[in-house]
């Protein structure tokens, strides 16, 4: 049985208090999110989570006196894992907060639908996270193939591709195997040993993902589609990758 995520412990750092005010509520609305503190400045935030680093989400304005959210974002603890949304009335520092590796962007005046879609953005980067560290890094799986049944080592698996009814295990080496089963089924199964959905018909080891551009990956030399639908998330993997 997968292992639930505990509570999430959320910061909000914003000079604004009706924006402070408004992400309070918003929080104290999911079940999972606790608000640990509100500050209205960069230095006080860095200087709380220097005393209390057990914090998964950082709401952080960009725009503040003293110390900018860009600034908090440069100076934030070593080591520090968290994923920090940021917020702002202008759309400009979209770019430069990706550099950064922000987790999110949301722009004022703050919408709770759009802080729903990102919170559910981040309980899976989450997940995925949690599931990494608690199994292993491959498997060997038997597929059943039209007549037979195959064993197949999971780091193996350079993609899977839809087919109608089936789907195709494309291999590293050697030739690809037909399997009798759904994407989602496929999904559940792989996706503990670093496999992820990129695509409606298509399903990735990340770990083979050799170079990326625009709407699509190269692995094994060959060209994969990434859907509009998956690529935050995607790109969010291959940056933790990054490091």
């Amino acid at each position: 049985m997968e292992s639930a995520l505990a509570s999430l412990n959320c910061l909000v750092v914003d000079d604004d208090l009706a924006s402070r005010m408004l992400l309070a509520q918003f929080i104290q609305q999911e079940e999972d999110l606790v608000l640990t503190e509100s500050l209205d400045s960069g230095q006080k935030a860095l200087d709380y989570l220097d005393n209390q680093p057990d914090i998964q989400l950082l709401f952080l304005d960009i725009q503040m006196p003293g110390l900018s959210g860009m600034d908090v974002l440069k100076r934030l603890p070593e080591g520090l894992r968290l994923r920090t949304i940021l917020t702002t009335g202008e759309r400009e520092f979209a770019v430069e907060a990706f550099e950064l590796e922000a987790f999110d962007y949301l722009i004022k005046p703050l919408n709770q639908e759009r802080f729903k879609a990102s919170i559910d953005r981040a309980r899976r980067s989450l997940k995925q996270e949690q599931r990494a560290g608690e199994q292993t890094k491959s498997k060997e799986f038997f597929f059943k193939t039209s007549n037979k049944f195959v064993r197949v080592r999971t780091d193996e698996i350079l993609y899977i591709e839809a087919l109608s009814d089936y789907v195709v295990l494309v291999m590293e080496q050697g030739p690809k195997h037909i399997v009798h089963s759904t994407m989602k089924a496929m999904q559940d199964k792989l996706e503990a040993f670093g496999f992820m959905r990129i695509h409606r018909s298509y399903i990735a080891n990340v770990e083979k993902v050799q170079a990326i551009a625009e709407h699509q990956v190269a692995i094994g030399g060959k060209k994969v589609p990434v859907s509009k639908s998956y690529q935050d998330e995607f790109y969010d993997r291959i940056k933790k990758q990054r490091g």
